[in-house]
């Protein structure tokens, strides 16, 4: 027979875990945005003690330093659902409408979708993502691939009018 986890302490291992996450992710972030960070990550270590003060007094003690920092999903995390496909095609109508590249497509939506490159969303995740998306909108027919050296060595894309 198992024991049951009770509700209360699922929570704040979640919560935790969470606000541990967070702190990781501003301290890796704080070179780009200074003093936004800071006063960040000084609201969230005292949340954390709060959490660890609260899971002293749980019956069921668990070590607070054993639960692991949550971590973030990637790209798709940082953009709401359709939010990818939108700036693809927005940066086909910005190029108006010439052939681009991966690359060119990926350094748009990083500059539009504000999204900021560190440990575990790099730039290589990113085009990545943006590449498997180009390519689901080729087999959709929204986008057309243009043969390999069309107007250069690398692989373009155009909108389909």
């Amino acid at each position: 027979m198992t024991n049951r986890i009770p509700s209360s302490l699922k929570w704040l291992v979640k919560k935790r875990s969470e606000k541990h996450g967070e702190l990781n992710r501003l301290q890796n972030e704080q070179l780009i945005y200074d003093r936004w960070c800071k006063n960040k990550i000084k609201e969230i270590k005292l949340d954390l003690e709060s959490i660890d003060r609260t899971l002293s007094l749980h019956e069921i003690k668990i070590s607070p330093e054993i639960i692991p920092p949550k971590q973030d999903q990637g790209v798709g995390s940082k953009l709401n659902y359709g939010e990818l496909t939108k700036l693809i095609c927005e940066a086909f109508e910005t190029f108006d409408n010439q052939c681009a590249t991966i690359t060119q497509l990926s350094l748009y939506v990083a500059a539009k979708g504000s999204i900021l490159l560190r440990k575990n969303i790099t730039s290589e995740s990113l085009k990545n993502s943006v590449r498997y998306r180009v390519k689901n909108l080729c087999n959709q027919g929204v986008l057309e691939r243009l043969p390999k050296g069309y107007k250069g060595p690398f692989r373009k894309y155009r909108l389909i009018i």
